[in-house]
């Protein structure tokens, strides 16, 4: 299982937040397999809150039918009940990517994209 870390924008993340939206269309660049799980960021520079909903992909219908283009995919979602606190899918994150994150400064960090809790 991966976990693949997203920005969702409004009004879609309010939308997958409270269950109203099951799926998400996305390029299919990150090789998504049904099980994965999407830790969905509310787009930072909409809100300063930083909310997020963690999302486990339960079907894929890739692109090139039914008008969809080559290359997505719509990604069937799947609510985690009891999903846990932001800090248990950075550890997940971490053991799989090696993000660092330093606490006194509640900055998570991997690469050059920084994530202000």
């Amino acid at each position: 299982m991966k976990v693949h870390r997203l920005k969702l924008q409004q009004p879609y993340f309010e939308d997958v937040f409270y269950n109203r939206k099951e799926f998400e269309v996305r390029k299919n660049d990150r090789d998504y397999q049904v099980g994965d799980r999407l830790v969905l960021f509310e787009d930072p520079t909409e809100n300063t809150l930083h909310k997020y909903v963690m999302k486990d992909i339960k079907y894929i219908l890739e692109g090139g039918q039914f008008g969809i283009e080559p290359g997505y995919v719509v990604l069937g979602l799947k609510e985690i009940p009891n999903a846990g606190n932001l800090i248990d899918a950075i550890n997940e994150m971490r053991l799989q990517e090696n993000i660092n994150i330093t606490e006194n400064r509640k900055i998570i960090t991997k690469n050059n994209n920084n994530f202000t809790l």
